[in-house]
């Protein structure tokens, strides 16, 4: 990983105004989503991420400037993986906790809307959800430097409509 210094020269390339908040922001999410990728994939865990940083990695490299923070990881994983997805990142401060919908991979102090919120393939998280969540079928995305498997476009949307959000 690159460091803030590095990332935030590469963003001045892209535009003459750099908003140093966001950088910030944006380099914390990368760091995290790079720790938590290495370690799953190490770990042989099938995933995808999904949400706002899937989101952020199918549009970067065609516009940047659309690009945004968010606050959560999500991930898309096997129930029968979620032992293994457990294990793997302990070393990285995580602890699981059980929360409606699914599980949570929170560090001590973290506030639970920047935690990595796991849902699972072929589940619903809601009982208003009327179709389980997809199936794994990850895409390799370049996210500000770091190499990522994120759900398919019309997955995520898929899932955006299923949980009844806009």
């Amino acid at each position: 990983m690159r460091t803030l210094t590095e990332f935030v020269a590469e963003s001045a390339e892209h535009h003459p105004s750099v908003n140093p908040f966001f950088e910030l922001g944006i380099y914390s999410l990368v760091k995290d989503v790079e720790a938590l990728v290495q370690a799953l994939a190490n770990a042989g865990v099938p995933f995808e991420i999904i949400g706002g940083v899937a989101v952020n990695a199918h549009i970067f490299l065609s516009d940047r400037s659309r690009s945004f923070v968010t606050r959560d990881i999500g991930v898309l994983l096997r129930r029968d993986d979620l032992e293994r997805a457990i294990q793997a990142t302990q070393p990285l401060g995580y602890e699981a906790k059980r929360i409606m919908g699914g599980y949570t991979l929170i560090r001590t102090g973290q506030d639970l809307a920047e935690s990595v919120h796991l849902i699972f393939a072929g589940e619903t998280s809601k009982t208003v959800q009327p179709y389980p969540h997809p199936d794994l079928h990850p895409e390799v995305r370049d996210l500000f430097g770091v190499i990522i498997p994120v759900a398919p476009l019309q997955d995520l949307l898929y899932m955006n409509l299923n949980s009844l959000r806009p």
